[in-house]
């Protein structure tokens, strides 16, 4: 398996398929039906799913480990078969906005933002860990000039701040995908999904 689709022309990009928690808690627990439907789309689109530290943690792996897989029952299966990637961790905190010159971060800062005027909801831990998508979003933007990146999510606020500041930054080679929660056993397992 590769590491993502690819087209067969010279001008082909790499599509990373970035996942949030809410596609793997709405899927459930290996083995059953939508799991398998899942790495079936996956393995048929020739791509593999990225998911930041942070989602591993919210999924119950353990990030201190000095290799993955590491206690997440959602997940670990798919990391040992090579089809899910946890991400190093993301530089940033939501207690360090003040001075910060990485995009990463700066853009982690900025999703935070978004997600907490959508949501109308004061700050909270939880929607820090869901801007890692969009940091690692731009993380692979900075690290591969020939890269799209499509992000799945059951959170709309997120998917908000991934079509909105992954742009801000440059980055225009981006779709997110949103599922809403109740439908997501119906409609992630197909591999157009996984394509650009």
């Amino acid at each position: 398996m590769t590491s993502g689709n690819r087209d067969d022309d010279e001008t082909a990009r790499y599509t990373a398929n970035l996942v949030d928690t809410g596609i793997f808690r709405a899927i459930g627990k290996p083995p059953n039906e939508q799991y398998d439907k899942l790495r079936a789309a996956v393995e048929s689109a020739d791509t593999t799913l990225h998911i930041p530290a942070t989602i591993y943690e919210e999924l119950g792996g353990d990030t201190t480990a000095d290799e993955f897989p590491s206690g997440s029952e959602y997940v670990d299966e798919a990391i040992r078969d090579g089809w899910v990637i946890v991400a190093d961790h993301l530089p940033g905190s939501l207690a360090d906005d003040e001075d910060i010159t990485s995009p990463v971060e700066r853009s982690r800062h900025d999703a935070h933002r978004v997600i907490a005027n959508v949501t109308n909801h004061p700050k909270t831990v939880n929607q820090w860990d869901d801007t890692a998508l969009v940091g690692l979003a731009v993380r692979l933007f900075e690290q591969n000039e020939r890269i799209r990146v499509l992000v799945h999510t059951t959170d709309r606020a997120l998917s908000k701040a991934v079509r909105v500041v992954v742009p801000h930054y440059g980055y225009y080679e981006i779709k997110c995908r949103y599922y809403p929660p109740q439908t997501v056993k119906d409609q992630i397992g197909v591999e157009t999904n996984f394509t650009w």
